[in-house]
């Protein structure tokens, strides 16, 4: 992709950027940062800073012992404050599974979060819009927001239904409406 946008000229030929968590995180540094034609960006709940990862390293100790189970329930649990009932109810989806396959990367994520801070644009950037669950889930996920819009010019922030960080499968026609309305107001006819 980075090849592809690198050729492009033409900024109405650009691409419309949707990342999501840690790859939201990594696209609000790369808009920040680089000069590739993005047309508009969505970022949905980027998560920055230590107050992120509250138990960051339990969830360290129980990976380098190989519980992956009882690590990802942790981390779920302690960052998108997911009660144990909607937890034991992903334990049952294929996901988790994948999930779990990839639990050896948490520690370094989560240390890279922590880390994290909103960048300053060097550049002009792109319309961003921010989204964010409308209720329940952790609440430094709208701080986050606001801090963002601070920074990003221009840049919104919507609230969208659903489960907590996980609105996409629970809430898709909401999800996707909150996307595409963005492109479309970015696009030069208002359409995609």
């Amino acid at each position: 992709l980075v090849h592809v946008l690198a050729g492009v000229t033409n900024p109405d030929d650009g691409a419309f950027l949707l990342a999501y968590s840690y790859g939201a995180l990594i696209s609000l540094n790369a808009l920040a940062t680089t000069d590739l034609p993005i047309r508009a960006a969505v970022l949905y709940e980027p998560p920055l800073g230590e107050e992120m990862v509250p138990r960051a390293d339990d969830v360290a100790r129980l990976v380098a012992d190989a519980q992956y189970d009882t690590a990802m329930a942790l981390f779920v649990e302690s960052t998108f404050y997911l009660p144990r009932s909607v937890i034991d109810a992903m334990r049952r989806r294929p996901t988790w599974q994948v999930a779990l396959d990839h639990a050896a990367t948490l520690p370094p994520e989560l240390e890279a979060v922590a880390a994290a801070d909103v960048p300053t644009p060097r550049r002009p950037t792109p319309p961003v819009r921010v989204l964010v669950a409308k209720e329940g889930g952790n609440p430094t996920f709208g701080r986050i927001a606001e801090r963002i819009q601070a920074r990003f010019d221009p840049c919104d922030v919507v609230g969208i239904p659903g489960l907590p960080h996980f609105a996409m499968p629970t809430e898709p026609v909401a999800f996707a409406a909150a996307a595409l309305s963005h492109f479309a107001a970015a696009s030069p006819d208002g359409e995609l």
